[in-house]
């Protein structure tokens, strides 16, 4: 039977109250396709109903509770599956609903490890809350994940936690999330990350910069921790000498590991956004520097030279946005004769040849007189490499 019969199958049985013939027609046909989200509804909502017709059932009561207990474990089972794979494919609202679907049911009665399935639902939920801005209700999932034996050993969790006090301004609640996190898991530098920031923003900037300093020390070429550390040392009014320095040491580390991530990984805009950033403190650092010895012409030159590259590198990313937005056409409007002629000068612009040769190509396929094409493959002859590069991931 192919997957339409065994489903007008299953009605039938649903229609007729053969609960017990629906349920294997329903796996069946979930068997042939695990990740159809309609049919693992439907296979949800049979346990469920089955659950409720053995507690309705009174003629042997413990049978009976054995039995719904494991239909609940299935449904919670099947819930969570679905949950996952509704954040795979970035389906929110399935998510969330799925997470609260496995929280209405009591766990009490379960062994741990479908309890676990319960503080995932809290952690998945809060998760959720974050991403979509409501962060007061993911506080309180977390609140409730981190009382969970799962939860309470999770440093991650304590980490993000400790983020979403941040955000509300609640710094006690934040600091002593942080401060389990790092007690769980001292290892991981984006704790020590985020207990700088709560600790600046508590007035303790002594204490932010060791905290700042311990994550270098764990992840040296994090050029975000570089960059941090340089950006505190700079906030003070009343910066002396040695300060300022260091400040200019890590903002110019910063660059160079920024640059170095960028050049391995050319087409991420995201890459190119925190260089951006970098360029920004490491210039903040070179202008105090001009301001303390204006005599210095070394730093004079150092900082017309970097307001140089940032200028480079804030046109690059403008244009990568460019090219980003005309990829993203639909249809019919992907030959659109003048929006490939744009992408065309705009890859050639960045040095994006082999793109830029393929662009041309589909021009010249579309309008074989196209002019723009034609001075665009004399300038491009030799340049391209036989390799084509990926597009710009908008990340």
């Amino acid at each position: 039977m192919n997957q339409d019969q065994l489903l007008e199958l299953a009605d039938q049985a649903r229609e007729a109250g053969r609960l017990e013939d629906e349920e294997k027609i329903i796996r069946e046909v979930v068997s042939k396709d695990q990740k159809n989200m309609d049919w693992l509804r439907r296979l949800a909502d049979v346990y469920e109903r089955r659950a409720v017709a053995f507690k309705q059932d009174t003629s042997d009561p413990e049978a009976a509770e054995k039995a719904r207990e494991e239909y609940i474990k299935g449904v919670v089972k099947v819930y969570l599956y679905m949950a996952d794979l509704a954040g795979d494919s970035e389906d929110i609202d399935t998510e969330e609903e799925m997470y609260k679907r496995i929280l209405k049911h009591e766990p009490v009665f379960f062994e741990d490890s479908v309890k676990n399935s319960y503080s995932q639902a809290y952690l998945g939920l809060a998760r959720v809350c974050a991403a979509t801005d409501r962060a007061l209700q993911a506080i309180g999932c977390y609140e409730k994940y981190v009382r969970e034996p799962a939860g309470d050993s999770d440093a991650v969790a304590y980490l993000e936690m400790g983020r979403l006090y941040r955000s509300q301004k609640l710094i006690r609640q934040a600091l002593s999330a942080l401060q389990k996190a790092k007690k769980i898991n001292p290892e991981n530098p984006d704790i020590f990350v985020e207990l700088a920031h709560t600790q600046m923003d508590n007035n303790k900037r002594d204490a932010a910069l060791e905290s700042i300093r311990k994550a270098i020390d764990k992840s040296p070429k994090n050029p975000e921790y570089h960059n941090v550390c340089a950006y505190f040392l700079l906030s003070n009014r009343y910066i002396d000498e040695s300060d300022l320095k260091l400040a200019n040491e890590k903002a110019r580390e910063a660059v160079r590991l920024a640059r170095e991530q960028h050049r391995n990984d050319p087409d991420s805009i995201t890459a190119l956004q925190a260089l951006d950033k970098y360029y920004v403190t490491y210039r903040q650092s070179l202008e105090k520097m001009l301001d303390a010895a204006p005599e210095s012409v070394n730093t004079r030159i150092d900082l017309a030279r970097t307001i140089k590259e940032q200028a480079v590198v804030s046109q690059n990313l403008a244009l990568y946005q460019a090219i980003y937005v005309l990829y993203q056409a639909e249809g019919s409007d992907k030959d659109n004769i003048r929006l490939l002629e744009l992408q065309a000068e705009l890859q050639f612009t960045v040095g994006r040849n082999n793109e830029a040769v393929e662009t041309c190509r589909r021009l010249l396929n579309n309008d074989p007189q196209n002019t723009v094409a034609k001075e665009l493959m004399k300038e491009l002859s030799g340049k391209a490499t036989t390799m084509p590069t990926t597009r710009p991931t908008g990340n």
